[in-house]
């Protein structure tokens, strides 16, 4: 399996996909778009996915949290802010780095299931 394909790939795409607002049609104003444009801006990558598969990713993360919801926000969490270390993370839902850690593991391989229970069904 190439590393295109793995969740942790998918899941970290989500997760620009999410910081970016992607997914989220909106007004630009024409000043903005000329100064879009016209001068450089710092801003997140594009999320390499298609709005498809981040619809897939946000379905099995909600469909998570109705089954172990500690599991659902570790995930989230942990994709959502770029660059969050394992400690940051146990620091953030008052648990172990190690616990976190595992719980993001056991999150992304459900969701992996689950992905892939609904695209053979």
């Amino acid at each position: 399996m190439s590393y295109n394909n793995s969740i942790e790939y998918q899941l970290t795409q989500w997760g620009i996909w999410v910081r970016t607002q992607q997914g989220i049609p909106r007004y630009v104003s024409p000043a903005w778009a000329m100064m879009r444009d016209n001068v450089q801006i710092n801003r997140d990558p594009d999320a390499n996915i298609t709005e498809e598969d981040a619809l897939r990713i946000d379905r099995a993360i909600a469909a998570l949290n109705l089954v172990n919801e500690t599991r659902a926000v570790a995930v989230w969490t942990y994709y959502r802010y770029q660059g969050m270390s394992y400690r940051r993370l146990g620091q953030l839902m008052g648990i172990h780095a190690d616990t976190a850690g595992n719980l993001v593991l056991a999150g992304a391989a459900w969701i992996d299931g689950a992905i892939t229970f609904a695209e053979a069904s």
